[in-house]
């Protein structure tokens, strides 16, 4: 018979030995007249090669149930004594966990401090999500929570601007910023990351046919309703987190972050009103991140200090390389009407070269890759743009030319249109008599 200590061994190298991360089911049951709260978990962890069956993992789950509030409630797990925060052992492929003496239904946060590095389930209103947004404690869950319900109201958003319906914003969206704006406890870096919505990227992996420029106009939509319905607090926002000294303190760069973010809010409103802010962050800014930050927005919202400040910015960067690399992405990036064109004029600045690998990068990597709306432009200019570049590149440089035609490769996940030019371009270069093996494998496993 084998001792207890050696079936925990066994136990732990078979965990340890097991490959792949653990999917968590989470349901819920709340007892009013009992006062009982039943949370039900689930895990089961994907087939890999050579395992094709799992066995359960120990996962530690630390949680809290919040109260109306958002305080966590003191709650009694099986028994045990009241606390406000618990750690469960989850071991088992299904496990339920009963709470008593829950006065009223909780809203639960689970994995507290990041408890364990699993694949969370949890079909959740967009209410709760809003409350989790607004109050949660553990800042990760809070981040977390704005960031799923952000990605439901774009691609609600998107469904409706695609069926030509009014757009709104849901008004508990808007409650739960303000109230992360102005939580003074929690790490400015953190409200500056949950202020932020999800990339057009992300949103785009969640549709079964990625519409980038729905999603752009759903994301403006937001950003400018947010901007407008809470201009007063992100003006001072800015100001709060404003400093007359430099420091590489956490607080301080998280001050700065806090601060630019809300300069970019303040923008969405009406560019033209906030000039005058930027341009002085702009001209006074003793650092790199406040004086990229001012140029961003106003380079980007195609301003009356647009030109203005790309030249003064490149007069004053142009003996320094990294930061000559930052000025070319920062404009590749713009998502403006005239933006495939400001690109095709900087391949023929002085500061160019084709042989250069970082400013090839910082060029047309950034717009190709980080671009998405204007790369993937209606008329099909920016593949095209794409594909002169990599055949050019074809001969100079493959390994970065096969990198940079990654975005064109992915052809599948657009709409007919956009599929039969970016397919169009992708078998013209498939016919190039001397393609590179980097680029020819590319190519042909894209088209197969």
């Amino acid at each position: 018979m084998e001792d207890a200590n050696d079936l925990d061994l066994t136990q732990f190298r078979h965990w340890y030995s097991q490959a792949g991360t653990p999917v968590v089911t989470v349901a819920e049951d709340y007892d009013a007249a009992a006062k009982t709260y039943t949370l039900s978990l689930q895990q089961q962890t994907p087939p890999t090669p050579g395992q094709e069956n799992k066995q359960a993992f120990h996962i530690p789950v630390r949680m809290a149930l919040m109260d109306r509030n958002g305080n966590d409630m003191a709650v009694q797990l099986d028994g045990g004594a009241s606390a406000a925060s618990q750690v469960l052992d989850f071991k088992q492929a299904a496990q339920s966990f009963v709470f008593n003496n829950v006065e009223h239904s909780p809203v639960v946060s689970l994995f507290r401090g990041y408890s364990a590095p699993v694949k969370v389930e949890f079909d959740r209103s967009d209410d709760e999500l809003a409350f989790c947004m607004a109050h949660d404690s553990d800042e990760f869950n809070r981040w977390d929570a704005g960031q799923q319900l952000a990605a439901r109201i774009i691609l609600q958003l998107v469904d409706a601007i695609q069926n030509k319906a009014q757009l709104e914003l849901p008004g508990y969206f808007v409650e739960a910023y303000s109230k992360t704006m102005n939580d003074a406890a929690l790490d400015k870096s953190l409200i500056a990351r949950a202020l932020s919505l999800p990339s057009i990227s992300y949103i785009s992996e969640r549709m079964k046919v990625a519409d980038v420029h729905a999603i752009h106009a759903a994301r403006i939509f937001i950003y400018r309703q947010l901007s407008q319905q809470l201009l007063p607090q992100w003006l001072e926002l800015y100001k709060a987190n404003r400093s007359d000294e430099f420091s590489l303190s956490p607080d301080a760069m998280g001050r700065r972050f806090l601060k630019n973010v809300a300069l970019a809010f303040l923008f969405y409103d009406d560019a033209e009103a906030h000039v005058a802010l930027a341009l002085n962050q702009f001209e006074q800014a003793d650092n790199m991140t406040d004086q990229l930050a001012a140029f961003r927005v106003l380079v980007n919202n195609n301003t009356s200090q647009r030109e203005r400040v790309t030249g003064a910015f490149y007069q004053q960067w142009r003996h320094e390389p990294l930061v000559v690399d930052k000025w070319f992405t920062i404009q590749a990036m713009a998502v403006l009407d005239d933006t495939i064109d400001t690109v095709k004029g900087l391949f023929q600045h002085a500061d160019f070269d084709l042989r250069n690998p970082n400013r090839v990068r910082a060029l047309l990597g950034a717009f190709c890759s980080s671009n998405p709306v204007c790369f993937h432009d209606a008329s099909g200019e920016g593949y095209r743009l794409l594909g002169e570049y990599v055949e050019r590149l074809n001969e100079l440089n493959p390994q970065i030319a096969a990198r940079l035609l990654s975005p064109m490769t992915r052809w599948h996940r657009f709409g007919k249109v956009a599929q039969g030019m970016m397919k169009a371009e992708l078998q013209r270069l498939s016919q190039l008599p001397e393609l590179s093996r980097d680029v020819y494998e590319l190519v042909s496993k894209s088209l197969r």
